[in-house]
C-alpha cells in the first residue's frame, strides 16, 4: 500500500485470504504466498472499513464519499452501491445474516456518529433504522452469534449495546 492501512480482516473460515482497505483502494491478498489476489481502485477515495459476506460472495467496504460499495470478490466488479450512506467517511460494517438468502442485514457505522441498519436483496438497498447516541466516530460494530444484538464502539469512549430486533439501546 502506499498509504495507511485502516482496515486488514481474515473472511470467515479462510485462514489463507486477508482483506486489506487503504488509500485509494481495496485488496485481497493470498497469504502463505504473500501474493495480492485483487486490488479495487477508487483513486480519490480511501477506504476505511471492510468486511466480507458469509459465504464470501461480496466483498462489502466503506468510503471517505459517505458510501458503501459491495463487490465480486473474484473480479473487482461492483455489484451495488448505497449512496450517502453516512454524512462523511463510512468507518465501520458489519455483515448480520446470511446472504444466500434473499435478504439479510448489513450494519455501518459513521464519521457521524450513527450506527445504521441496512436491509440487503440484490436488487435494493433499504434503510431499516438509523441510531444516533455516539457523539464521536463510530470505530467498530460487532454482531453476537444468534444475532440479536450489536456492540458499536465510539472514539468518544463508549461502547453501546443495540437490540437487533427493536433497534433500540
Amino acid at each position: 500500500h502506499c498509504g495507511p492501512v485502516n482496515q486488514v480482516i481474515f473472511p470467515e473460515g479462510s485462514g489463507d485470504l486477508i482483506v486489506t482497505a487503504s488509500t485509494g483502494d481495496l485488496r485481497v491478498w493470498h497469504v502463505p504466498s504473500a501474493r495480492e489476489l485483487l486490488r479495487v481502485k477508487l483513486q480519490t477515495l480511501d477506504c476505511l472499513s471492510v468486511c466480507v459476506t458469509a459465504t464470501g460472495s461480496s466483498i462489502i467496504s466503506g468510503w471517505s464519499d459517505g458510501k458503501i460499495r459491495a463487490f465480486a470478490p473474484e473480479t473487482g466488479k461492483m455489484r451495488w452501491s448505497i449512496a450517502e450512506a453516512h454524512s462523511g467517511d463510512v468507518t465501520s460494517l458489519a455483515v448480520c445474516g446470511d446472504d444466500s438468502y434473499s435478504s439479510w442485514k448489513l450494519l455501518s457505522g459513521g464519521a457521524d456518529g450513527r450506527v445504521r441498519v441496512w436491509k440487503i436483496t440484490p436488487q435494493h438497498q433499504v434503510m431499516l433504522a438509523s441510531l444516533k447516541e455516539h457523539r464521536g466516530v463510530v470505530t467498530s460494530i460487532r454482531v453476537n452469534n444468534g444475532e440479536t444484538e450489536a456492540v458499536s464502539s465510539s472514539a468518544d469512549g463508549s461502547c453501546i449495546t443495540w437490540d437487533m430486533n427493536r433497534y433500540v439501546r
